[in-house]
């Protein structure tokens, strides 16, 4: 929601902070504000990388398992996968209880445990194997960084801090990189001026 809001004010939240930056830094906030937003493209790209990347395998599983219906319970799952936490139960509720429906009919499928034990394989796939790997890529860093961000911010702040944890890292990663350029393009300019000086 919070990334909703920012996109649809987009413009207005940016002149805001452009606004109470002094004027020497304006040039320098703006470089940073818009490697920040390229950060927060490649974090959307990824989210939508992954979500079609756990529909497609969902979809796949549930078809082997023989489990009708498999095409719309995968979309169900890639869609819902944008939702932290919740989504996956919401995902997996619909295809357990058609399981179960099914398994008291003519042409029983695959039982609702079986179905259960699949969406925590794909729920386990995703968080430890898929977001680490996507989310590196997009966002350029170390699946390893992507997985210690989340262990570290999900014990600081919880849920919140699992769910921004890649983005939080990225833009820290971007940060340091930003003012460690500064940092030598400043020295770089203060040995040229001692060599020019007499």
């Amino acid at each position: 929601m919070l990334l909703i809001f920012y996109l649809l004010d987009y413009e207005v939240i940016g002149e805001k902070l452009r606004s109470i930056v002094p004027q020497k830094h304006e040039k320098a906030a703006a470089e940073l504000g818009g490697r920040l937003n390229v950060t927060v493209g490649n974090y959307l790209r990824g989210q939508l990388i992954l979500m079609i990347a756990i529909g497609v395998v969902a979809t796949i599983v549930y078809k082997l398992i023989g489990l009708d219906y498999f095409l719309l319970f995968g979309l169900l799952v890639g869609v819902c996968n944008i939702i932290p936490y919740f989504g996956s139960i919401m995902s997996a509720i619909p295809p357990i209880i058609y399981a179960f429906i099914a398994g008291t009919g003519a042409n029983p499928g695959p039982g609702p445990l079986i179905v259960l034990a699949v969406n925590m394989g794909l729920q386990t796939l995703e968080g430890n194997i898929f977001q680490p790997i996507i989310m590196g890529k997009q966002l350029q860093m170390h699946p390893l960084v992507i997985i210690i961000s989340i262990l570290f911010f999900g014990s600081l702040f919880g849920a919140i801090g699992v769910i921004f944890a890649s983005p939080i890292s990225a833009s820290i990663r971007v940060f340091i990189e930003f003012f460690k350029e500064r940092r030598q393009m400043r020295e770089a300019r203060e040995t040229a001026e001692k060599a020019v000086a007499p």
